[in-house]
């Protein structure tokens, strides 16, 4: 990002070595002006806002109609944000959010990957080689989350996410 003379960076949330959250911010604190277009697997609810405010131009979903890819990428590239039907919804819920907002906003990037990583059924040591972390690491964060969330188990993490529609 430092050398190159890109127009738009389209960046997944799925990466092998890091969180597309925390590259993000790294390309974010390097070249400010780039506009980042996130396209991902991830849904919506699950990432669509922290990217936002993490200064990503635009969110997309993986499989979506090319022609809306095609119009982001241009929208972000002329300086514009881009958002579907779907985000403006997300983003207008946050909105109405009370002033300290749901348990799960307070988490850190990392915090909430292993929050819905631990929501999905996966191990601690499952997580770690996900995420390049070591257990220990992994049960320090879970440890933070449930502490933050208000829960003092893993099946009530998952009964949380449930309530709030990160897992089915």
């Amino acid at each position: 990002a430092r050398g190159a003379s890109w127009d738009v960076l389209v960046l997944d949330l799925s990466l092998p070595d890091q969180s597309g959250l925390e590259v993000l911010k790294q390309v974010k604190s390097v070249r400010s002006e780039l506009p980042v277009l996130i396209m991902t697997m991830h849904s919506e609810e699950q990432f669509a806002v922290r990217a936002l405010k993490s200064g990503a131009s635009g969110y997309l979903t993986k499989g979506g109609p090319v022609d809306e890819i095609i119009e982001a990428i241009k929208k972000v590239a002329r300086g514009e944000k881009f958002i579907t039907e779907k985000v403006a919804r997300e983003l207008a819920l946050h909105l109405d959010d009370d002033i300290d907002g749901d348990a799960h906003d307070r988490l850190s990037d990392r915090e909430f990957e292993v929050f819905l990583l631990s929501a999905e059924g996966m191990k601690l040591a499952e997580i770690g080689d996900k995420l390049n972390l070591s257990t220990g690491t992994v049960s320090t964060y879970r440890n933070r989350i449930m502490r933050k969330i208000g829960v003092s188990s893993v099946g009530e993490l998952v009964q949380y996410a449930f309530r709030h529609g990160f897992v089915e």
